[in-house]
């Protein structure tokens, strides 16, 4: 079967508008947990409701329940998780701070201060075993809050875009374009600073599913013009 152009044309702007979604979107803030040094629970908000998560390494799984999606195509009680995952390179390992805080200080060879090569990374994944919404879902970092770097020291965002320059305390709070990972990479040695730390972020959730309308629309096109070539 081969279509006339003209045919072609409608069918590629009618799948287009069915690749179009409605779409449910909000994010999670999370700041700094409340328990010292990974006791207790995250404290955490979104804009659709309250909720709280496990404050574990080195996987932290956030839990967003009773959420309605019936305007997506799915129940008034749909779950979504997603996992943060810490990682680190040179230093001593990821860790909580006093401040509860998720952390990495520097290495002993080094006095104890972090040095360029130690980074921390958070990335973001969708939990699929707890999740039950089955549409489409979207999610991504896009801020991140920076903290233990000192008021000079100068060093690196680096997300799925590319990296982001920073330097001071002003400069620690640091959004991007939504990405799976975020890594904190000091770009100086030995400033007297023993710790980096992420006291911080939000993740932006996206659920939606295709218009039911257009994809009827789809399926019923497709079938006339196969019935009109078979004639």
């Amino acid at each position: 079967m081969k279509l006339a152009s003209t045919e072609l044309l409608t069918l590629a702007a009618i799948l287009f508008s069915g690749s179009l979604h409605a779409a449910v979107t909000f994010t999670v803030t999370e700041s700094v947990p409340d328990g010292a040094n990974g006791s207790g629970t995250r404290a955490l908000s979104t804009t659709l409701g309250d909720i709280s998560a496990p404050a574990n390494l080195l996987t932290t799984t956030y839990t967003i329940s009773n959420l309605d999606l019936t305007s997506v195509g799915g129940t008034l009680t749909d779950t979504i998780a997603f996992d943060i995952t810490y990682s680190q390179t040179g230093g001593t390992g990821v860790q909580f701070n006093g401040f509860g805080n998720v952390s990495v200080r520097g290495d002993s060879g080094d006095d104890n201060q972090i040095d360029v090569g130690e980074t921390l990374t958070a990335a973001v994944s969708l939990n699929a075993g707890l999740t039950t919404f089955g549409g489409v879902i979207g999610l991504g970092l896009v801020n991140a809050d920076v903290g233990g770097l000192g008021p000079s020291e100068e060093w690196n965002v680096i997300h799925d875009g590319g990296t982001i320059g920073r330097t001071g305390i002003a400069e620690r709070l640091t959004s991007f374009a939504s990405s799976s990972f975020v890594t904190i990479q000091p770009v100086q040695s030995n400033t007297g600073n023993d710790a980096m730390n992420l006291q911080g972020f939000d993740v932006v959730i996206n659920a939606a599913v295709p218009e039911p309308s257009s994809l009827a629309l789809v399926s019923g096109f497709v079938g006339l013009s196969l019935l009109r070539r078979r004639r």
